[in-house]
């Protein structure tokens, strides 16, 4: 009974402590595990322009608010906080720009490379997140 008593208690103290740590684990590896559910697969297949839009997607479906207008590259630069290149993390949302335009934008997918929706003919993958000017990365 006294054996009983304690697996009880040890195991209630279990499931407060892993209800705690769900509850304060960062959001951005979720963000990161579901863009990374989208490898391989077509991200509205056909229409270009569709990076931004993709990565709201991934946010929305994490459980978090993306920007308002989230389609657009621009609107993601004040969105969450603001996260220096030095201290980039799984799941950060990384901004890009070519010839002073804002063009790409992808997820951090750690180990130098962002998971994103490259062109309407080509599936959601990763490449390295050094690829062209960053201008700005943010965690949720």
């Amino acid at each position: 009974s006294r054996n009983f008593h304690f697996l009880i208690k040890y195991s209630m103290n279990l499931i407060v402590a892993a209800t705690i740590f769900s509850l304060f684990s960062s959001s951005p590896n979720k963000i990161a595990s579901t863009a990374e559910s989208w490898e391989g697969r077509y991200f509205k297949q056909g229409q270009s322009a569709r990076c931004a839009d993709f990565v709201g997607t991934v946010v929305l479906k994490s459980g978090k608010t993306p920007p308002e207008g989230y389609q657009k590259c621009t609107s993601w630069l004040n969105w969450g906080k603001k996260v220096s290149l030095a201290n980039i993390q799984k799941g950060d949302i990384v901004i890009y720009a070519k010839s002073g335009k804002y063009n790409h934008i992808g997820i951090y997918d750690g180990d130098g490379k962002i998971i994103h929706r490259p062109t309407r003919s080509k599936v959601v993958g990763k490449m390295n997140y050094k690829y062209r000017r960053i201008i700005g990365i943010r965690r949720a």
